[in-house]
């Protein structure tokens, strides 16, 4: 029964050693990629500035109030593409939610008749 044991202990022991190791290399790399991307990304990122289209109907202020809001969040690192109503083009991701949510769906089946 003892050897039991000893190799469940060992299992178990490896197992951690393996996992710390693991998430050492897997923080080392981050670390050493954040490092590289900062010192690519710093120097290559420019201001931009959001300006509205002609078609679309808001001010400069809500223009504006977005743009600080991406950026407060976000940081310089973004570029605002295009600003528009929320209500544009849901179709498609409704539609492929409901998709999704049928796929799971829980199918009764009627039960088998005895003849």
């Amino acid at each position: 029964m003892s050897a039991v044991f000893a190799k469940m202990f060992l299992a178990y022991g490896l197992t951690i050693i393996v996992s710390m190791a693991v998430a050492v290399l897997i923080k080392a790399m981050t670390a050493v990629l954040g490092k590289l991307e900062g010192a690519e990304g710093a120097a290559s990122v420019a201001p931009v500035v959001a300006r509205p289209s002609s078609a679309v109907d808001q001010t400069q202020g809500e223009i504006a109030a977005i743009a600080a809001a991406v950026y407060a969040v976000l940081g310089g690192s973004v570029r605002i593409v295009r600003i528009e109503p929320a209500g544009n083009g849901g179709g498609w991701a409704a539609s492929g939610r409901l998709m999704h949510h049928v796929s799971h769906a829980v199918h009764r089946r009627s039960p088998p008749r005895h003849v």
